[in-house]
């Protein structure tokens, strides 16, 4: 029997719906990361007001702290469980929220605006960020700011601007 032939007989029960094609495959693919993409940028309040399945809810907390690296490894898992889910209905939450919970260019502007502060006010603005985010450690920022203060095209400053940032977006994305 042909392949479509296969798919007439299972679709003939009526149980089944017709197959989607490649591109209608693609978008939801494209849909349910970007799903992802937003779930991982709310803060832990906003994932408290979606409602979410408790492993869902982990794995997206998991994948807030880790490097990119493992970031990209868990958004896959996350992927696959957000299919579990009825994600359309989470989907459809999180735009009748508002997109006062997806506001993530105006947390990563904070972001880095702290980190330009830590750069080059120095130990003011650290003790700031401190008293704000008791959880930071202190010398490791401190490492990070010296290091960036550097050379501005200095493959170490740089790397170090990097980290500075990451941790800043680590503990407020916890604190959140």
């Amino acid at each position: 029997m042909s392949r479509s032939g296969e798919a007439d007989h299972e679709n003939g029960s009526g149980e089944e719906p017709a197959p989607l094609s490649r591109t209608q495959m693609r978008r939801e693919a494209q849909r349910v990361h970007q799903l992802v993409l937003d779930l991982i940028a709310l803060p832990s309040s906003g994932l408290d007001a979606i409602g979410l399945d408790p492993s869902l809810r982990e794995a997206i907390h998991l994948c807030q702290g880790l490097k990119l690296r493992a970031q990209a490894r868990q958004k896959r898992l996350i992927a696959q469980l957000l299919r579990a889910e009825d994600y359309q209905a989470i989907r459809r939450t999180i735009k009748s929220e508002g997109r006062g919970l997806l506001d993530g260019t105006a947390r990563e502007r904070e972001n880095e605006l702290w980190r330009s502060r830590l750069i080059d006010e120095g130990d003011p603005a650290l003790q700031e960020f401190v008293q704000l985010y008791p959880e930071a450690d202190r010398q490791q920022i401190r490492t990070f700011v010296r290091s960036a203060g550097r050379e501005p095209k200095d493959k170490k400053a740089l790397r170090a601007q990097r980290e500075l940032l990451r941790v800043i977006r680590a503990l407020r994305v916890g604190h959140s």
